[in-house]
C-alpha cells in the first residue's frame, strides 16, 4: 500500500527543530496536536503500551485522513501523525510488542538466553533509522538487532516520528573526531568501512555511532537523500576475504528492468538441506538466484538474490569490520546475531504454517 503522506523527515535543522517544538496552536494546528496526543506512545518501551481495539481506529480514521489533507497543518505534524498512526496500527494486531511475532511463536526468551550465554557486547552504538512501514513487520530485522544489542548499545529511530527525528538530528550534529558518526549506506562516494576503521585506529578512536537505514532499497534510498547537509561520513560493506576488491562491494544488485519483478523459485523452496547449507556458508554462490540472506525464506527479494543482506546481517558485518582484530568480540556478536535471526525466521515460518528450515528444535 502507498504511504499516507510523502515523508520529508530531516530535511534541515530548522524543520526538525520545528517538529520537535510541538504542533502549532489554534485552529487546525490545535486539532492536529490533540490527535497526535491520542496516538502517541513510547516506541522504546512498547511493553507498557495499552492495547487498543478496532473502535480506537474507527474513531480517529476520518480525523487522520482530514489532517493529512489539510493544507494549514504543518508538514512536520503530518509526518508525525502519519508515522504514529502506522505504528499504532502495527502494534494493535495480535503480536508480541517486542519481537512482533504472534505471542505463541515469540522469540524474546530465546534472544535473552542466547545473549546471556554469549555475553554479547560492542564499544559502538547502533542507531537503527527505521522506515515507518517496517514498524511492526514480523520479518523486520532492525528491531531484532536492537533487541539483541539492548538499550545501551542501540537506539531505534522511526521515520517521521517527531522525537526520533530530533534525536537523530542531534546525533548527526554532535559527531566529533573522538566519537564519529557513520552512516551505513552504499552511496557512490561511500568509503569502505574497513578503511574508515583503519583510520579510526590510527587516530586512537575506539568507538563510533553507526546509523543503519532500515527499510526496502527504495525506502533507504529516499531516507538517505533526506539526511541533512553536509551529510556525515557514509560507508559501505566489503565482503570478507576479498582484500577490498571493488567487485566485492556489497551493494544492491543491478539487474535488467525486465527481471525486476521476477519471483525467484528459491523463495518458496522447502529444501531444508539447502537452507542449512546456506546458514553454514556452504551453499553454492555461482547461481545468480541463490540468496545470500538468511532472511530470504520469509521475505521475497526482487531480482537476483545474490548479494542481498538484511539490516541485521549488514550491521553484523559492519561491526566485524570495525573490529578486525577481534578484541571487542565482534565475531562472536555477529555469530549471535545470525543465530538469533535463524531462530526468528524458523518461528515466523511456523507462524505462517510452513516448516522450519534452519533448526530442528524450534
Amino acid at each position: 500500500s502507498s504511504a499516507a503522506v510523502t515523508q520529508k523527515t530531516i530535511t534541515s535543522s530548522t524543520s526538525a527543530l520545528k517538529a520537535a517544538a510541538g504542533p502549532t496552536t489554534g485552529g487546525a494546528g490545535a486539532g492536529a496536536g490533540a490527535l497526535r496526543a491520542s496516538l502517541a506512545f513510547d516506541i522504546h518501551n512498547r511493553q507498557d503500551v495499552q492495547p487498543v481495539d478496532a473502535t480506537f481506529f474507527e474513531e480517529r480514521r476520518d480525523a487522520v485522513h482530514a489532517t493529512l489533507k489539510d493544507a494549514s497543518v504543518a508538514p512536520e505534524d503530518k509526518q508525525d501523525i502519519s508515522a504514529l498512526w502506522w505504528a499504532r496500527k502495527a502494534l494493535s494486531a495480535n503480536r508480541c510488542p517486542s519481537c512482533w511475532l504472534n505471542p505463541r511463536y515469540c522469540v524474546c526468551n530465546i534472544v535473552r538466553d542466547m545473549c546471556q550465554e554469549t555475553n554479547v557486547t560492542t564499544p559502538h552504538k547502533v542507531h537503527v533509522w527505521m522506515h515507518h512501514k517496517e514498524f511492526g513487520s514480523a520479518s523486520n530485522t532492525g528491531n531484532l538487532l536492537c533487541h539483541v544489542l539492548g538499550s545501551e548499545k542501540s537506539r531505534l529511530h522511526l521515520l517521521g516520528h517527531r522525537e526520533s527525528s530530533l534525536e537523530l538530528l542531534n546525533l548527526l550534529h554532535s559527531a566529533s573526531a573522538s566519537r564519529p558518526t557513520l552512516v551505513l549506506y552504499p552511496a557512490p562516494d561511500a568509503e569502505p568501512i574497513s578503511r574508515v576503521a583503519e583510520t579510526m585506529r590510527e587516530n586512537g578512536v575506539s568507538a563510533c555511532d553507526l546509523v543503519v537505514l532500515d527499510g526496502t532499497w527504495g525506502h533507504a534510498r529516499r531516507m538517505y537523500r533526506e539526511l541533512p547537509e553536509p551529510r556525515p561520513p557514509h560507508v559501505h560493506l566489503v565482503a570478507f576475504g576479498t582484500d577490498g576488491d571493488a567487485d566485492a562491494v556489497v551493494r544492491k544488485p543491478v539487474f535488467a528492468r525486465g527481471d525486476a519483478r521476477r519471483k525467484a523459485s528459491y523463495w518458496k523452496s522447502t529444501d531444508k538441506a539447502y537452507w542449512q547449507a546456506l546458514a553454514a556458508g556452504d551453499a553454492p554462490t555461482d547461481d545468480e538466484t541463490a540468496p545470500s540472506s538468511l532472511l530470504a525464506p520469509v521475505r521475497m527479494y526482487r531480482g537476483p538474490g545474490s548479494g542481498r543482506l538484511c539490516t541485521l546481517e549488514a550491521c553484523g558485518i559492519a561491526l566485524r569490520a570495525l573490529d578486525p582484530d577481534g578484541r571487542d568480540g565482534a565475531m562472536a556478536l555477529d555469530e549471535t546475531l545470525r543465530a538469533v535471526l535463524r531462530r526468528k525466521v524458523d518461528r515466523l515460518l511456523l507462524q505462517n504454517g510452513t516448516e522450519a528450515v534452519y533448526c530442528d528444535d524450534v
